[in-house]
C-alpha cells in the first residue's frame, strides 16, 4: 500500500511536469515567431503571426542593418515564408504597406548579413510634404550614387554647351 501511495503521488508528480510542460508548450507555440537568415544578398524568412515591427526588429538584430521608424507601423499579425529571396525583392513584399522606404547599401558586403546598412521607413507625414514621393525607393550604394552624379553633371555640361552653341548661332543669324 506504501507503495502504491508513493506511485500515486509520483504519477501526480509527473502529471504536473507533464501539464507544466504543455502549458509552456502551448504558450510558446501560441507567441509570435520570425526566423531569418541572409546569406550573400539573398534572405529567407519564415513568419508566423508577427507583426511587421517584430519582422523588421528580428532584420535589424540578424542583418545588422538599422531600420528607423517603425514605431507607426501597422501590428496585424502577418504569416509566410520566403525562401532565398534578393533582398531587395523582401523588402518591397514586407513594405508594401507603407508609404515608401529608403534602404541604403552597406558598404562592406558580409555574406551572413543584410547588404543594406540603414532602412528608412517614410511616413504619412513625410510623404504629405513631398507629394510626388515615389510609392517605395530602390536601394542604392554610394558608388552607385557617385556614378549616378557624374553622369548628372556630363549631363548639364552637354546641355550647357548646346545651349551655348545655340546662342551663338541665333547671334551669327541675325
Amino acid at each position: 500500500m506504501i507503495r502504491r501511495v508513493a506511485s500515486a503521488q509520483g504519477s501526480r508528480g509527473v502529471a504536473c511536469l507533464g501539464a507544466l510542460a504543455a502549458t509552456c508548450a502551448v504558450q510558446i507555440f501560441a507567441q509570435s515567431a520570425v526566423s531569418i537568415r541572409f546569406d550573400d544578398g539573398l534572405v529567407s524568412l519564415l513568419v508566423r503571426d508577427a507583426s511587421l515591427s517584430t519582422v523588421l526588429a528580428e532584420w535589424e538584430r540578424v542583418g545588422g542593418s538599422k531600420v528607423v521608424n517603425t514605431e507607426r507601423l501597422a501590428s496585424e499579425p502577418l504569416t509566410f515564408e520566403l525562401t532565398n529571396v534578393r533582398e531587395r525583392e523582401a523588402l518591397g513584399i514586407l513594405l508594401r504597406s507603407v508609404p515608401g522606404y529608403v534602404a541604403t547599401q552597406r558598404s562592406l558586403q558580409l555574406a551572413d548579413r543584410s547588404s543594406f546598412d540603414r532602412i528608412v521607413i517614410l511616413q504619412m507625414s513625410d510623404q504629405v510634404r513631398q507629394p510626388h514621393a515615389p510609392s517605395s525607393v530602390s536601394a542604392i550604394s554610394s558608388a552607385d550614387s557617385q556614378q549616378l552624379l557624374l553622369k548628372l553633371r556630363e549631363v548639364a555640361e552637354r546641355e550647357s554647351a548646346r545651349r551655348e552653341a545655340a546662342a551663338r548661332a541665333a547671334g551669327v543669324a541675325q
